[in-house]
């Protein structure tokens, strides 16, 4: 078969590497490249551009850089956050979800044979966590919950912050795998209370082999690989600096305007990310939301509608125009519609706010 005339149709296991990333990363391949772990100048200069790429990963799931520790992948990130947070517990019971990944799956078959009690916690035919096992499976200690955001293999998306919440109140460190969401689903780590969330950039159009783990400032976390002085001291080997220089999928960092919209309480979180140019016309919408597949569906769409509109015709995009241009959506998800339309409204809103205090400037 022509490669030119194959269609790909797996994004769920992999992007491509974008353009905009292979841009970035090439000056740390030709120019600027030195070992960031370096004294000279060389190194300091690729120093600076992994604290760029630290504070950028840290900003788009709202982490302190200083949290934010590269690894080799997610799977290296699921490995180093169960066996470190394992072992440096006194407790040794953990909980999982029956539909992780391998990487924790394998993880924790590892850590039984290693003499820790592993259970899983049960989900239903959506794959959706049975919080009423949940909260059966705490009634004893547990040192560490692990439940993917999204999985990778169904595009179920669990409610964290009602997951988060139930592990934290009974003492139990939350970890989420969220390689799968990242770039399409909110993640705000202090509003969702997520202790550790590991991630992976060859989901969000980055390079094989390169991933971030997020660990909470003073959570105790034993080292998972030695050799170096790398990662403050917890992650020996050198750093790969092209690879983290690259750009967060899902929001745009010069954003002109921002809205926000939703409850984390009730479970659907709408932000979108809007770039006007000097002729009031969007040129660039991108988004993140935490919720249900229509809530997804639904701020997509918004976003794909008023690109290359004025702020006036965007705003007149209503919610029956999200559902019309999603072939309609089930009664009890229309208010993800609504909500879809109040995102546009507020991004718009808060673009406008901008300007008058720069008239007034």
């Amino acid at each position: 078969m022509n490669k030119n005339k194959r269609v790909f149709l797996d994004f769920a296991s992999t992007t491509y590497v974008s353009g905009e990333v292979v841009s970035a990363m090439m000056p740390y391949f030709t120019t600027d490249f030195g070992n960031s772990a370096s004294l000279h100048l060389f190194g300091r200069d690729a120093e600076k551009a992994v604290a760029a790429a630290r504070a950028q990963i840290a900003k788009a799931i709202n982490a302190d850089p200083s949290e934010i520790y590269f690894t080799s992948g997610a799977t290296e990130s699921n490995n180093w956050l169960l066996k470190g947070v394992m072992s440096a517990t006194k407790v040794k019971r953990a909980l999982v979800s029956r539909i992780e990944h391998p990487s924790v799956m394998d993880t924790c078959k590892r850590l039984a044979e290693d003499g820790y009690k592993i259970e899983f916690i049960d989900v239903d035919k959506d794959g959706i966590i049975s919080v009423s096992d949940m909260i059966s499976k705490l009634a004893k200690p547990a040192a560490l919950v692990s439940v993917m955001a999204a999985n990778n293999e169904v595009g179920t998306i669990q409610f964290l912050n009602t997951v988060a919440n139930l592990a934290k109140e009974r003492g139990a460190v939350f970890h989420t795998d969220a390689t799968q969401a990242i770039g399409s689903v909110f993640i705000d780590v202090k509003e969702m209370k997520i202790d550790a969330l590991s991630l992976s950039a060859h989901k969000i159009y980055g390079p094989k082999g390169i991933g971030a783990l997020y660990i909470r400032k003073g959570l105790k976390v034993d080292k998972f690989m030695h050799g170096g002085h790398q990662e403050r001291g917890l992650r020996g080997g050198t750093t790969n600096v092209p690879a983290v220089e690259s750009k967060n999928a899902g929001m745009i960092t010069d954003a002109s305007g921002v809205g926000k919209v939703g409850n984390v309480k009730c479970g659907d979180i709408m932000k979108i990310y809007i770039k006007i140019d000097k002729n009031g016309v969007i040129s660039d919408a991108k988004f993140k939301t935490f919720g249900c597949v229509s809530a997804i569906a639904s701020t997509s769409v918004a976003c794909d509608m008023i690109i290359g509109k004025t702020i006036e015709d965007a705003l007149k995009v209503t919610n029956k125009d999200v559902i019309d241009a999603l072939g309609g959506v089930p009664a009890q998800k229309i208010h993800c519609s609504v909500l879809a339309q109040e995102a546009i409204e507020s991004a718009i809103n808060d673009y406008k706010k901008k300007q008058q205090k720069k008239e007034k400037a």
